[in-house]
């Protein structure tokens, strides 16, 4: 199984394991990459008590513990050289030597994956071993090399996420107020842009992140928003001449800034990239303007009050007083703190 990190290529091994003859039996994973060399031989083949220094008793090994099932050999590109023989005979022989034992014919599955350059003449990776571990390859693709699949995936890692704190009701639906379902939609559109490294992993813990940080409403915390809105698949890192051109505050009116501040629930990072300014820039443009102000530096009694005329919502509360929810939980946070 070759592709990417974080494509998934374990759950392809269990659903191989699952959807086969040898169901039944058990899927043994194993860390190619974390298996001492000097103990190797005892690890994948077993051993018998007394056959080396420290073997107080005998042990299975890998091969012989996935008897009549399959044995998922995880990062077998970075399987240390010294083993890299052992392994090959053990596949090709179909035949285990059991260190201090006898030679023994495990029935077994073998099912590797990588995401090493293991074709690399400099890759330090047996070409003997590359051979026959590819009798049947399964190529996952990156997950900005299918973005169809991007919502129906954040879809389900939201809901997962949700179910397991109980706040189904996060995801917008036909009665959702505008502003939310806009907020929603702008975040799967930066989805879809976004190049995602880590592939599927990476895009599910972003997705448990944002559940963490949206109580009642959604909420983007700034280091994600950065992550989505600097690493784009349309754009790369700003160069030091591109960062020069970027807007200066003093061309944004304050009817403009007005509009980016609402659409975008008084978020710094949101509204600093839909007006083409720094964040800094948005931060001393709140400071400056007597409509504007930073949740740190409501009155307590104000925080209080309305927090209380919401019912405890703290999104409702943010919007009401006009600043954003992140700031506001944060202000809330050290507060509890202190007490």
């Amino acid at each position: 199984v070759l592709g990417e990190t974080g494509t998934g290529k374990e759950l392809v091994a269990e659903a191989i394991h699952q959807g086969s003859a040898r169901s039944g039996a058990p899927l043994i994973t194993v860390n190619m990459a974390a298996i001492p060399p000097s103990l190797a031989a005892a690890e994948l083949f077993g051993a018998v008590k007394g056959a080396y220094t420290g073997a107080t008793g005998d042990k299975e090994g890998y091969f012989r513990s996935a008897q009549s099932g399959c044995l998922f050999l995880d990062e077998v590109g970075d399987t240390p050289a010294e083993i890299q023989p052992q392994l090959l005979r053990a596949i090709q022989q179909r035949e285990v030597q059991v260190v201090g034992g006898a030679t023994e014919h495990p029935d077994i599955r073998v099912i590797s994956a990588t995401d090493a350059a293991v074709e690399d003449s400099d890759s330090g990776f047996k070409a003997a071993l590359r051979h026959r571990l590819g009798a049947l390859e399964v190529h996952l693709a990156a997950l900005r090399e299918h973005p169809e699949d991007i919502g129906t995936l954040a879809i389900f890692f939201f809901s997962q996420a949700l179910a397991k704190e109980g706040r189904e009701g996060l995801i917008p639906d036909v009665e959702t107020d505008a502003r939310e379902v806009a907020a929603w939609a702008r975040l799967f559109y930066d989805f879809l842009c976004y190049h995602w490294p880590g592939n599927i992993r990476q895009l599910r813990n972003v997705c448990q992140q944002l559940v963490v940080a949206s109580e009642t409403c959604l909420v983007v915390p700034d280091n994600i928003q950065v992550t989505l809105s600097e690493h784009t698949q349309s754009s790369v890192a700003l160069s030091s001449a591109e960062a020069q051109s970027r807007r200066q505050m003093d061309e944004v009116s304050a009817q403009e800034f007005a509009v980016a501040m609402y659409a975008n629930n008084h978020e710094a990072a949101a509204t600093a990239r839909d007006l083409g300014v720094s964040r800094q820039a948005v931060y001393r443009r709140i400071e400056a303007t007597v409509e504007y102000r930073l949740a740190q530096d409501l009155a307590e009694e104000e925080v209080q009050r309305v927090i209380k005329e919401h019912c405890g919502d703290e999104c409702a509360a943010a919007l009401a007083m006009k600043v954003s929810l992140s700031g506001l939980r944060v202000r809330l946070r050290n507060n509890k703190s202190r007490s």
